[in-house]
């Protein structure tokens, strides 16, 4: 009759990553004179996750081998039939995700800087490396490199761009790495404002722009209203804000 034993049980790696398979292999023994079934119970923390039958010719071996997915990352203890395997790594691949710190105005004057800042953080499980780029009007303006250990974060800072070789109008800027991007809009506005043409802003007649008054200025805007007798355009409206922002003077 068959005499059959399971002689051993191992992993083919310690370690594995989210989604990719992992592999066990049983070895097993017929010892006996007549073939014989021999069925192996893949557990994992204890649970069964796979079951196999397989024949067994006498006095001869047989390697059962069990493919396992796992979807998430942790250590996981393996045994077939109660007899263990190890205890599998699995890990989730470095990915780094971005988050906004500090993003470009709305709108601006041509030859004004701009800064951008963002977090960045490995929410894999394992080290990684990667370049992160800024780019204006799909332009690479700075490139730099950032190494994170599984789960870190870091905070990275785009500064002093100038913006005195746009011209004025709407331009685009995204900060991307390998799998992340913010990307967003910004306004261009000609430093060549005459400042007189704010002065039906002025309310308060003090000679700047305050912030209720540039609020009036874009809410005349938005409801094609008039302010000291003129229809509120686009640019009357960013050219207020600019003056509110910049505490520039105005001259009537």
């Amino acid at each position: 009759e068959a005499d059959i034993s399971l002689l051993s049980v191992k992993l083919s790696d310690s370690t594995t990553f989210v989604d990719q398979p992992a592999t066990t292999i049983a070895t097993v023994e017929n010892t006996g004179e007549k073939s014989g079934e021999f069925t192996g119970i893949l557990s994992v923390d204890g649970d069964t996750r796979d079951t196999k039958s397989v024949t067994i010719a006498p006095e001869s071996t047989k390697e059962v081998v069990f493919e396992t997915t796992f979807y998430s990352a942790g250590s996981y203890s393996i045994a077939v039939n109660d007899m263990s395997a190890g205890v599998l790594q699995v890990d989730s691949p470095a990915e780094f995700e971005l988050s906004p710190l500090q993003l470009p105005p709305n709108s601006l004057e041509q030859g004004e800087e701009i800064s951008v800042a963002v977090t960045v953080s490995n929410i894999g499980t394992v080290d990684g490396t990667q370049s992160i780029s800024l780019e204006i009007n799909n332009e690479p303006t700075e490139v730099d490199t950032i190494i994170l250990s599984g789960g870190e974060s870091t905070s990275k800072t785009f500064e002093n761009i100038t913006t005195s070789d746009l011209d004025p109008g709407d331009h685009t800027y995204s900060v991307t790495t390998d799998d992340d991007d913010i990307t967003g809009t910004f306004t261009i506005v000609s430093d060549t404002t005459d400042r007189s043409e704010l002065f039906r802003f002025d309310e308060n007649r003090n000679g700047v722009i305050d912030r209720d008054e540039a609020i009036a200025a874009i809410v005349a805007y938005n409801t094609d209203d008039t302010i000291g007798g003129e229809i509120v355009t686009r640019g009357d409206a960013i050219a207020a804000i600019i003056a509110y922002n910049t505490e520039k003077q105005i001259s009537a």
